[in-house]
């Protein structure tokens, strides 16, 4: 269940830190604007470089990256919305496990969605996540 929150939080920092872009986003930028949002919730360079190297190896369209940033702004929300600036502060509070519950399943929705939008080839977890 750690890992799980670990990843979902990992997602969520990404996420989070395209949602404070306003320009459209280019496939170039894309890192870059992920890692800006998402520092505000634990997101670190080593996050950065993955995507980086995602992106050094596969082709992102400007479409799709606009797109991934929709969502991590959603995912940015998320977050703010649950007054969390870390995911695994999520971890520390079992009273407020339905809202919990609640974010996770956005959360895995939106995972979803970012990996559809990239045409699968980019996972963000092992296997598909099914959300209730």
């Amino acid at each position: 269940m750690k890992k799980f929150l670990s990843m979902i939080i990992t997602f969520l920092v990404i996420a989070i830190l395209a949602t404070t872009v306003v320009n459209a986003t280019t496939s170039a930028t894309l890192a870059d604007e992920l890692y800006a949002l998402g520092s505000k919730y634990g997101m670190t360079s080593a996050d950065k470089i993955k995507i980086e190297r995602y992106l050094a190896d596969n082709t992102v369209t400007d479409e799709q990256a606009n797109a991934v940033m929709e969502k991590a702004r959603e995912a940015a929300k998320i977050m703010d919305d649950a007054g969390k600036t870390n995911v695994n502060e999520f971890e520390d509070e079992q009273e407020e496990s339905q809202i919990i519950e609640k974010n996770v399943e956005e959360a895995k929705l939106v995972a979803n969605r970012i990996e559809e939008l990239l045409n699968g080839d980019f996972k963000i977890f092992d296997k598909k996540i099914k959300a209730k």
